[in-house]
C-alpha cells in the first residue's frame, strides 16, 4: 500500500504543473532507485549483526556516496543547488538519469566486490605475515603531538609556497602532491591523540592539556584552510576515534554528536563561503595578505545575523554537497572532450596511476601526474 501511494504521489507530482518551476522532478524516481541501492549493503551488515561507522564500506556509503549523490541529487531537483556548469549538460532528460545508472552499478560493483570471499581470504592471508603489538594507550601520546606538530608545520610551509589553501600555485611542481601528503600527519596525529584520550578514559591534567592542543590547532586549521569542510572532517576523525577506542553512541551521544556535526556544518560553510568572498579569487598571495583575509573574513563573520548566516550556510551546504551534478557534466561531455584528454594531460589517468603510483617520483623524476585538479576543471567545467 505504502508503494501503492508513493507511485501515485510521483505520477501526479510529475504530471503537475510543478514541472515548470522544478524541471528536474524526473529524477525523483531514478534518485529513489539509487537510494535502495545505497541503502541495501548497509542492510545486509545490519541483519548479519556486523553494521559499524568504521566498516569501509558504511563508512564510504554514509561520508560520500549517500550526501553527494541521493542527497546532492534531490537539492538539484528541490532547486536549492544550482551551479553555473549545469548549462554544460547537453541533454538532462537523457543525461541525469543515465548519471544515476552509471553512479548505481559503479556502487553495486564495488559493493560486490567488498562482499566476495576472495578480499577477505586475500586479507587473512597477509594478515598473518603482519606484526601483532597492542601499545599502552598512554604510550601514544608522544608519537601522536610529534605527528602533529609535523602536519601542522608543513601545513604552514605548504600554505606559504602556495600548495595548500585556497589558493593555487601559478605552476605545479612535481613534488607538490609529496608536499601536499606531508601536511595529512596532523589527521593521523589528531586520530592517534583522541584515540587516546577515548581509550584512557580519564579526565586529568594531560587530557586536558592534550585537548587544549588539539582544539587550538584545530581552528588554526581551519582558518588557514578556507575550506567549507575542514570542520567535518575533524567531527569524522574525532567519531572514528571515539568508535574504534570502544566508545557506544547511546541516545544522549548520538543527540550530541548530531548537534556538534550541525555547528560543524552550518559554522564551516559560512566561514568558508565568506573567506572565499573576502579572497575574491585563488591567485597566489604573500602569507600576510592571506593572515589579513582571515582577520577580515573573521569580522565580517561576526557581523552576520542569524538568519542571514543560515541562509549562506543552507546555499554553501547546497552547492558542496550536490556532486551528482558536476558528475552529469562529465558523463555528457565525456565523448566529445575526450579528443582534448591528452593535450591535458589527462588521457588514461586512472591507468597510470595504476601502474606509476607505487614508484618514488625520487626514483622516476619524470613519473607522469595521473591526474590534475585544475586541467579536469579547465577542461570540463571551463574555470
Amino acid at each position: 500500500m505504502a508503494a501503492a501511494l508513493l507511485l501515485a504521489g510521483l505520477v501526479v507530482l510529475l504530471s503537475s504543473d510543478l514541472t515548470e518551476s522544478f524541471p528536474y522532478l524526473y529524477l525523483i524516481p531514478w534518485l529513489i532507485g539509487l537510494t535502495a541501492v545505497l541503502l541495501l549493503p548497509t542492510l545486509i551488515l545490519y541483519y548479519q549483526g556486523k553494521l559499524t561507522l568504521v566498516d569501509p564500506l558504511v563508512y564510504a556509503t554514509w561520508s560520500y556516496f549517500f550526501p553527494a549523490f541521493v542527497i546532492g541529487g534531490f537539492m538539484l531537483t528541490a532547486g536549492w543547488s544550482e551551479p553555473y556548469f549545469l548549462s554544460f549538460i547537453q541533454d538532462p532528460a537523457t543525461n541525469l538519469p543515465y548519471t544515476v545508472l552509471i553512479i548505481g552499478l559503479g556502487f553495486s560493483g564495488l559493493a560486490l566486490g567488498y562482499f566476495s570471499p576472495v578480499g577477505r581470504k586475500l586479507g587473512t592471508s597477509l594478515g598473518k605475515f603482519l606484526p601483532r603489538s597492542d601499545f599502552d594507550a598512554s604510550a601514544l601520546f608522544v608519537p601522536g603531538l610529534i605527528l602533529l606538530v609535523l602536519g601542522t608545520l608543513n601545513t604552514f610551509g605548504a600554505l606559504i609556497i602556495g600548495v595548500v589553501g585556497y589558493q593555487r600555485a601559478d605552476a605545479v611542481d612535481s613534488y607538490s602532491g609529496l608536499v601536499f601528503l606531508t601536511t595529512l600527519f596532523w589527521m593521523q596525529g589528531s586520530f592517534i591523540l583522541w584515540f587516546v584520550i577515548f581509550r584512557r578514559g580519564i579526565v586529568d591534567v594531560k587530557a586536558v592539556s592534550v585537548f587544549g592542543v588539539l582544539l587550538l590547532l584545530t581552528i588554526g586549521r581551519a582558518l588557514i584552510s578556507g575550506n567549507r569542510a575542514a570542520l567535518f572532517q575533524v567531527f569524522l576523525i574525532v567519531t572514528l576515534a571515539f568508535i574504534l577506542a570502544g566508545g557506544r553512541f547511546n541516545f544522549k551521544r548520538t543527540v550530541a554528536a548530531g548537534f556538534v556535526l550541525t555547528v560543524c556544518l552550518v559554522a564551516g560553510m559560512i566561514y568558508g563561503t565568506t573567506f572565499r568572498h573576502v579572497k575574491g579569487t585563488e591567485a597566489r598571495v604573500s602569507f600576510e595578505q592571506y593572515t589579513d583575509n582571515i582577520f577580515e573574513t573573521i569580522d565580517q563573520v561576526g557581523k552576520f545575523d542569524l538568519v542571514g548566516g543560515l541562509e549562506v550556510a543552507l546555499l554553501g551546504f547546497a552547492e558542496r554537497l550536490d556532486t551528482f551534478s558536476s558528475v552529469a557534466v562529465v558523463v555528457s561531455n565525456h565523448e566529445q572532450l575526450a579528443p582534448y584528454e591528452e593535450s591535458y594531460g589527462l588521457d588514461n589517468n586512472i591507468w597510470k596511476d595504476l601502474t606509476t603510483f607505487f614508484i618514488p617520483r625520487v626514483i622516476w623524476d619524470e613519473k607522469p601526474i595521473a591526474s590534475e585538479p585544475r586541467k579536469y576543471s579547465d577542461l570540463y567545467f571551463d574555470r
